[in-house]
């Protein structure tokens, strides 16, 4: 055990304020250049923070509109409260938000740290998988997008939610009951903050049945109850605000059956870039699978050897096999078994990565111990040390892509060059920064990628007529009401464009047409259509 004790730091509340500090001076050491970023115009920063006026502090209607209104499709009341908070301190300086969100990402790392001593009673063991936890590159996107504070307060609540069940089972009998209560407030808190806290529950049941030795006692779960009534009422108020952004969607290919060959691919992939984290972009276009190909089966056979891994590492009664658990466990919810509007992303890791770091560190640790000897420790540790040196380097990198919208998906575009909704994402920021040969650039690869694109044939067709290509401009119009003869968007920025090039029976046409479909444009097209009258020598 003397090797084990290297890193050791005495356990006072000195020593645990020295750590904390050196978690926080780590975090933002590599995520502190994000400090000098911008809030995502396009990219939902605007829809929670700068265009909501629910945010703009804390009153009585605001709560009630935090509690009470669903925000791009999601129920997380103290998501929206938090920004409450940043305004009042802040006012609208994207700096503040990212600031908060640094902080709370220590304070995760910093809680993570101590769960994992608690269930480890190896602090440098501990202390290494915490540093893992915090400084991986797939968690930038939680920590560097203002909108991702929802995950960063979910894990948050979650890790107080463990830390106060494990106080509760090894508390006196007067303080069980305190201990439990601080620990249902804390999870229904973290649903509250974002809904991938659902799994709470089930990791709890996985630690008792981790601690208790594997014994299944019924009557030891019934206190369980509480927390599962709390995830089932938030998953269906999850369900119903889906709903309401028309978020629910079909299973892929309308099959189950490729629902699941797909995310076996994309559960490997997950596996690949937490294994060698480059490339990493706020988009992905995973293939669809509809048939069971080569990938498919390794995907398979992957998941297999891991289930039965930690199957056995759980009847040995290895904390690696816990730690493996609660890996899986946090992937469920983002496993497509409740379709989502995107197959894969960064931020889908965050809580996976809590149980993974803990597993890894434990796994090699404890094998090197029982090859080598005591004496592999320290190596194993210094290896470690190593490979987060390594990990901050790569996410202090990749911090710097989230500059602002533009840096952003330029990056993406090179990540994943066919997706469609990377170009337009591209195309709209420039176009919206005035750049327009850099707007007109893009829109040429987004429909180089998908000709009748809606968005890119409206917008490079507004973009030529801003630049005063009128016969360009007309030509992408056209083609997008072509291809869309029942959008009224495309029909107005027809309707002008052939106004604006004196084709006026035709500009008369598409708003006439926009106006039957959508009356409500009345206010905004009667001045152009009585200039039209006029000028064709007609009464409006």
């Amino acid at each position: 055990m003397k090797g084990e004790r290297l890193f050791t730091i005495r356990n006072s509340a000195i020593g645990e304020f020295a750590l904390f500090l050196l978690i926080v001076t780590v975090s933002f050491a590599v995520y502190g250049r994000i400090l000098g970023h911008e809030f995502l115009f396009n990219w939902d920063d605007s829809l929670y923070v700068t265009g909501n006026e629910a945010v703009r502090g804390l009153s009585f209607p605001h709560l009630k509109s935090a509690f009470t209104s669903f925000y791009v499709g999601n129920y997380a009341p103290l998501h929206i409260v938090s920004y409450m908070l940043d305004y009042m301190l802040w006012g609208m300086n994207p700096k503040g938000y990212l600031i908060t969100n640094i902080i709370i990402h220590s304070c995760n790392g910093y809680l993570a740290y101590r769960l994992f001593f608690r269930l480890d009673g190896r602090q440098a063991v501990a202390f290494l998988a915490a540093l893992i936890f915090v400084l991986h590159p797939v968690q930038v996107e939680s920590v560097a997008w203002v909108t991702e504070r929802k995950t960063l307060l979910a894990m948050f609540f979650s890790l107080l939610t463990l830390h106060a069940y494990v106080s509760c089972k090894y508390a006196e009998s007067g303080a069980r009951r305190r201990w439990f209560l601080v620990a249902l407030i804390a999870c229904i808190a973290a649903l509250l903050s974002k809904a991938v806290a659902v799994v709470v529950p089930l990791i709890i049941v996985a630690y008792d049945w981790y601690d208790d030795g594997q014994k299944w006692e019924w009557k030891e779960y019934v206190n369980k109850i509480p927390f599962f009534l709390a995830a089932i009422a938030l998953s269906v108020i999850t369900v119903v605000s889906q709903r309401s952004a028309d978020s629910v969607l079909p299973y892929l290919s309308n099959s189950p059956i490729n629902n699941v060959m797909t995310m076996m691919s994309v559960f490997c992939r997950y596996l690949g870039i937490i294994f060698w984290p480059t490339d990493l972009a706020p988009i992905y276009k995973p293939p669809i699978k509809t048939a069971l190909d080569m990938e498919v089966l390794i995907s398979f056979m992957v998941l297999a050897f891991i289930l039965i891994t930690g199957i056995y590492l759980l009847h040995r009664r290895k904390l690696a096999g816990f730690a493996l658990t609660v890996f899986l466990l946090g992937l469920l919810p983002v496993s497509h078994i409740f379709p989502l509007p995107t197959l894969m992303q960064d931020r889908y890791l965050y809580f996976p990565l809590l149980g993974f770091s803990l597993c890894i560190v434990v796994a090699i640790t404890d094998l090197a111990k029982r090859q080598f000897g005591e004496n592999s420790f320290k190596f194993v540790m210094a290896a470690f040390l190593i490979c987060s040196v390594l990990l901050s380097y790569n996410s202090y990198k990749q911090a710097g892509i989230w500059r602002n919208s533009e840096t952003l998906w330029a990056h993406t575009v090179k990540v994943v060059p066919q997706s469609k909704q990377a170009w337009i994402m591209l195309s709209t920021t420039r176009h919206e920064l005035k750049d327009l040969a850099g707007a007109e650039d893009s829109y040429l690869h987004l429909l180089a990628i998908a000709p009748k694109d809606n968005t890119g044939l409206n917008g490079i067709g507004t973009l030529y007529g801003e630049k005063g290509e009128m016969e360009k401009s007309l030509f992408y119009l056209r083609k997008a009401v072509e291809v869309y003869p029942n959008d009224s968007g495309s029909l107005v920025n027809l309707g002008y464009a052939a106004f604006l090039h004196g084709e006026l029976k035709e500009a008369m046409d598409s708003f006439n047409h926009a106006l039957a479909i959508n009356p409500e444009l009345s206010t905004k097209l009667l001045p152009v259509i009585n200039e039209i009258a006029s000028r064709r020598g007609n009464k409006p």
